[in-house]
């Protein structure tokens, strides 16, 4: 998968965002200062002058296998996740203080914290996507959407006759970053008649409005299904669909997991 940047967009709503960068963090690829002190004195200690003194390939003490700080002060209320022991898509780094395991269930705190940590208008490219700066310093558009580490899931909308299927890259788990690309291109796809005619006459005003505010045209063109959300085109969250949910939705033949995406009203 090509690894994608979120570049930010100045605007007066996303002052406290910043870009959303996939790249590693650089301050994981350089042990602190101090610890090559601490790795010779251990050593000396040691009787041992020619062992590897990296602080990540002997494991000979615990303190040689310290993580680097990042470079700039990270105030306490920040979700940093805390030192990984496992893989970088471990759901243990999201956890609170003493649980051992997330909820069946659970989704990636980029798609179903509240309020959500980014700033996503479907009505734009997820290039556009802005991130809290408390979480932009980490890979987390790549990590595992989903506690059960799904290949591929089907998105819904609460008042939207259409579904969005999700499917990973290559077979592999659906990441965050995979959730909003499909959502912003199954969004941009052009509204069919049967779709048209489903709304009803309020629903066709909202719709004939937020399009020719989207493309500022005086007539309307180029009628698109994200259209359809008026002016709640900003994303929320997302949260597993019920039982009932599926039924009524008529879901019950799909076999993977089924979220219900949910969107709050944009500011311009």
């Amino acid at each position: 998968m090509t690894a994608t940047t979120y570049l930010s967009t100045p605007c007066p709503r996303a002052s406290p965002y910043t870009a959303y960068s996939h790249a590693p963090p650089p301050y994981n690829q350089y042990p602190p200062y101090d610890s090559y002190d601490t790795t010779s004195r251990l050593l000396r200690s040691c009787g041992n002058t020619t062992a590897n003194v990296s602080p990540w390939s002997n494991t000979r003490s615990p303190a040689l296998n310290r993580q680097a700080s990042p470079p700039y002060p990270i105030p306490a209320s920040s979700p940093v996740p805390r030192q990984r022991t496992t893989s970088p898509q471990s759901f243990s780094a999201f956890l609170r203080r003493g649980k051992k395991k997330p909820d069946a269930g659970s989704l990636h705190p980029l798609l179903g914290m509240k309020p959500p940590p980014l700033l996503f208008d479907v009505r734009f490219p997820d290039t556009r996507l802005e991130v809290s700066r408390q979480w932009a310093h980490a890979t987390h558009g790549l990590e595992y959407a989903t506690h059960s580490r799904a290949t591929y899931l089907r998105i819904v909308f609460d008042d939207c006759p259409w579904t969005i299927d999700v499917r990973g890259v290559a077979g592999a788990p659906v990441t965050p970053a995979d959730v909003f690309r499909h959502l912003y291109l199954g969004l941009a796809q052009p509204m069919s008649n049967t779709e048209w005619s489903l709304a009803d006459d309020t629903r066709r005003r909202a719709i004939i409005k937020a399009n020719t505010k989207r493309t500022g045209a005086a007539a309307v063109q180029d009628v698109r299904r994200v259209d359809w959300l008026g002016k709640r085109s900003l994303f929320s969250s997302m949260r597993m669909c019920t039982s009932t949910e599926r039924r009524w939705l008529s879901t019950d033949d799909y076999d993977g997991e089924v979220w219900v995406v949910s969107f709050e009203n944009n500011q311009t």
